[in-house]
């Protein structure tokens, strides 16, 4: 399969992102949807072409 490389991002607003100050937040709950998604992750199949050129 191919894969596309992105393109470079400014993450410079990312920096200051830090999980202290907010004891309240339960990140199990915030997160379970991608938890649900992860322990599914077996029955998923990627679908794409097979590409057997070099980029």
């Amino acid at each position: 399969m191919r894969q596309i490389v992105p393109k470079p991002c400014d993450k410079h607003d990312l920096y200051h992102i830090d999980l202290r100050g907010r004891p309240v937040v339960n990140w199990l709950v915030r997160h379970s949807e991608f938890v649900q998604q992860w322990d599914d992750r077996a029955n998923r199949l990627v679908e794409g072409e097979y590409c057997a050129d070099v980029m």
